[in-house]
Parts: C-alpha cells; sequence; structure tokens
C-alpha cells in the first residue's frame, strides 16, 4: 500500500526556493510527482529531498509514500516473516502507525477465548505489503489510515476467519473499546 500529500503552491517568488522534503525512517520509499512528470525516487531514510526552481503559482507537487513494514517482538527486536513458522507474540507497524484489531469493528475476534488467536501473515513481506489498503483521507483523514485484513485462527471457533487491522491512532474516533495489538502471528503455510 501507498498513500499520497499533494503540495500546491498558491504563491511564489521570482527567485529559485528550495523545497525541501523529509525522508522519514518508517517511509520504505518516497516518489515525486511535479506537475505531471516523474521527478525524483528516493530511498534514503535519514535525509531531506531537496528541489530547488523557481516555482510558479498553481505548480502541484505529489508524493507518494511507501511506507516500511516492521514486525517487532516484545524485545523490540524486528521479526523476519521467514522465522515465524511457529506462533510468537508481536506487534506490526505500517510505518509509523502500530496496527492493532478494535473490537468496535471486530467483535468477533475478541470474543472469549481470544488470547489464543493466531494471525495468519502472507509468507513474504511483498505479499504482505500488496494487503495494505489506504482510504481517501479527504472523505475521513482521521480513518485515512492503513488497513490490513488478514485471515487468523480463533481459539474459540473451529474454522479461520478473518481480521481488520486498523492503526492504534484511530481508537478516537469511536467510543472507547478493546484495542489489542500485541497478537499471535505466524507465517500461513
Amino acid at each position: 500500500g501507498k498513500f499520497n500529500y499533494i503540495i500546491k503552491f498558491v504563491a511564489t517568488t521570482d527567485s529559485e526556493t528550495t523545497l525541501s522534503i523529509r525522508h522519514p525512517s518508517w517511509a520504505e520509499k518516497i516518489s515525486i510527482i511535479i506537475n505531471g512528470k516523474q521527478e525524483i525516487e528516493s530511498d534514503n531514510q535519514k535525509g531531506y529531498i531537496n528541489i530547488t526552481r523557481v516555482w510558479s503559482v498553481g505548480d502541484e507537487v505529489i508524493l507518494t509514500v511507501t511506507p516500511a513494514i516492521k514486525i517487532l517482538d516484545e524485545q523490540n527486536n524486528a521479526i523476519d516473516l521467514a522465522n515465524l513458522k511457529e506462533p510468537k507474540k508481536v506487534a506490526i507497524f505500517v510505518g509509523p502507525w502500530l496496527m492493532g484489531v478494535h473490537a468496535s469493528t471486530n467483535p468477533m475476534f475478541h470474543g472469549e477465548p481470544y488470547m489464543d488467536n493466531i494471525l495468519l501473515l502472507p509468507s513474504d513481506i511483498a505479499q504482505l505489503k500488496a494487503k495494505i489498503e489506504f482510504s481517501d483521507e479527504r472523505v475521513n483523514p482521521l480513518t485515512a489510515g492503513p488497513r490490513i485484513v488478514l485471515p487468523y485462527i480463533h481459539s474459540g471457533f473451529p474454522t479461520p476467519c478473518k481480521v481488520t487491522l486498523t492503526p492504534l491512532s484511530e481508537r478516537s474516533t469511536t467510543p472507547e473499546t478493546t484495542f489489542t495489538f500485541w497478537h499471535l502471528a505466524k507465517r500461513a503455510e
């Protein structure tokens, strides 16, 4: 999954100006399109992208950000999907977002007993990335973060189920209910 930021110039000067765009450590890649033309692709995760030019009113810069995916264990160590053959308690990050299961949108996930539910992750990171979707932030900016729909094994049900992981930051948009972000997970075979 990817998401976009759009910058439109509404005022400019007659001289060269530098637009500095920070490439945060949580972004795997940033692509920059200026006025419809692909200009820059950056994977420098600890620096700035500087674009110096004479800008004009109406110039449009579109940043397409591909967030990095991190899977961490309880000691904050990165876990490779290849090493998740057996269930292990992990937290999943998509870019800066800590992903979890919210009871208001996934009530069956938290149906008793649920502490031994196991998220089934794809066998490689490319497949996991393909499952990430972003909604249009112009419709509802508070709920435009990533979504990941994953199968899981519920410890109280005989058949696999599906759950949608959403960002922890979206908890403020619904009444307070259970939200879990540490989950047992393993690769789906």
